[in-house]
């Protein structure tokens, strides 16, 4: 992907590596080539590869390890669900025993607001627990 006209070098460097990483050319957890390699390879400074970089670190797309390189990052979601777990599960895990309170349960009708969020039809009842 060449460069647009009005695009800093450092803008295309990110955009063309954000994209090998959306189709899997970098997974997460591989490692990215050095700022030397990306410099060389794309004939840029190592300010502008530097900038790229921090840009795609910053946005949560890559991180550093000191003495180690530069690596992707796993996406959120699936971060988050790799440890998704139950309310229960959550408190047995920390040693503690869960307990359940019904404070209240009633019948209503929700605001409009509410309703048009939940695609619900007009005055159509709804428990608000």
């Amino acid at each position: 992907m060449p460069p647009t006209r009005f695009s800093p070098y450092y803008r295309w460097l990110e955009a063309v590596l954000r994209e090998d990483i959306e189709q899997g050319v970098y997974k997460p957890g591989d490692a990215l080539p050095t700022e030397h390699q990306l410099m060389r390879g794309y004939k840029l400074s190592i300010t502008t590869v530097r900038r790229a970089v921090h840009d795609l670190a910053r946005e949560g797309w890559i991180y550093r390890k000191a003495g180690k390189g530069t690596f992707v990052k796993r996406n959120k979601l699936e971060e988050r669900l790799a440890r998704l777990t139950s309310f229960a599960e959550e408190m047995l895990s920390r040693n503690i025993t869960p307990q359940f309170k019904l404070v209240s349960a009633e019948e209503s009708t929700p605001p409009t607001d509410v309703m048009r969020a939940l695609k619900l039809p007009p005055k159509q009842n709804t428990f608000l627990i």
